[in-house]
């Protein structure tokens, strides 16, 4: 009874570690692969003088269930009336398993994180 015992509690704790160990892939999404393209736009009112809107587009591709994405958005940051003020804004990132690379414009150059 006690080698009986001893063999379930070996087995259980070799198949515990061994899943410890295994590749486990979550799927993202449920489509392999897809291109979406959207708009972004919207605004409101910040203070009784001063209004803002956002105008841009945007994209996300992913590939393999979402192992693999690339966002993508460019568009202006518009505040009128007593305070103006235009900004553009752009970002670009891809998403990997290992790690995230985003594309620092400003400075030209690739951040790579973890």
């Amino acid at each position: 009874m006690l080698n009986h015992i001893k063999i379930a509690l070996l087995s259980s704790t070799l198949w515990g570690v061994s899943m410890g160990y295994a590749d486990v892939k979550v799927e993202i999404f449920t489509q392999e692969k897809a291109l979406i393209s959207y708009d972004i736009y919207g605004g409101g009112v910040l203070t009784p003088d001063t209004n803002l809107s956002i105008n841009g587009k945007a994209q996300l591709y992913f590939n393999d269930f979402g192992e693999m994405m690339i966002e993508e958005e460019e568009g202006v940051v518009l505040t009128t009336g007593s305070i103006r003020y235009k900004q553009a804004v752009q970002r670009f990132e891809q998403h990997t398993k290992k790690n995230i690379i985003t594309v620092d414009f400003l400075n030209k150059q690739l951040l790579e994180r973890k």
